[in-house]
């Protein structure tokens, strides 16, 4: 016989239960014939057991009853664990959407831009470093967390212009990015500034190379710079790119 383990003192009185049923066994309330002198305490004995096995009932249920009520919140909290995932794919899903949607905007404002500037060739671009810290998260390109780099430095510094481009994205419309800045360098090469604290420029405007277009901000409690450069759409290391500070 398994006893429940959630009652430390009901082990303990079940073992009493079974001592005083082996003795009943034996001898059951001594005697059931009258005897005078005796009646009265064989009947005190009687009422004492029948008294200590409606106790045993009573621990019994309650047993039954703290059972019942860890089943259910164990079964609420597999309840709760299977809505988490559902509510994450559905913030991947939206995020994916923000994203898309994003991506035509950019696109749209590229085709704009083509037609009414003269971009430099893929040769005649010089990446300077955005920020002058130390870079702390590397790109992986597997990861799509990090298809850039993460650079540190001091919250309110100012982020430059990595190459003279026109705006193409300022706003915070991506879930996960925060104050984000896209620069259009040509046809064919862009860059990305996220997690900015302020922007200081705005969609459609052009920066010269080193000009400051925003001020670090923060991301997971420290001050740092999400930092891209992507080639015909696609995220490429940084580290390619960026010269000698």
């Amino acid at each position: 016989m398994k006893f429940p383990a959630v009652v430390p003192g009901v082990l303990s009185t079940l073992l009493m239960l079974t001592a005083c049923s082996s003795r009943q066994d034996k001898a059951p309330y001594e005697s059931r014939v009258a005897v005078p002198g005796i009646s009265s305490a064989s009947e005190s004995r009687s009422v004492k057991s029948r008294e200590q096995h409606d106790e045993i009932n009573l621990s019994s249920n309650s047993v039954k009853i703290e059972q019942k009520q860890l089943q259910t919140l164990q079964q609420n909290s597999h309840a709760s664990d299977s809505v988490k995932p559902q509510h994450t794919q559905q913030q991947q899903a939206e995020t994916a959407k923000q994203a898309e949607q994003i991506k035509q905007s950019v696109m749209a404002k590229m085709e704009e831009s083509s037609e009414s500037r003269t971009f430099p060739p893929d040769a005649k671009l010089r990446w300077k470093w955005p920020v002058k810290g130390k870079v702390v998260q590397s790109y992986r390109p597997s990861d799509p967390g990090r298809r850039g780099i993460l650079i540190s430095g001091v919250e309110g510094e100012g982020v430059s212009a990595t190459e003279s481009g026109e705006v193409v994205y300022s706003d915070d419309g991506l879930t996960g990015y925060g104050q984000l800045i896209i620069i259009k360098h040509n046809k064919s090469y862009l860059s990305v500034y996220a997690h900015n604290h302020k922007r200081l420029v705005k969609t459609g405007e052009w920066v010269s190379r080193g000009a400051q277009i925003a001020t670090m901000g923060r991301s997971s409690g420290k001050a740092v710079l999400h930092f891209e450069i992507r080639h015909n759409g696609e995220a490429e290391n940084p580290m390619k790119y960026l010269g000698d500070r």
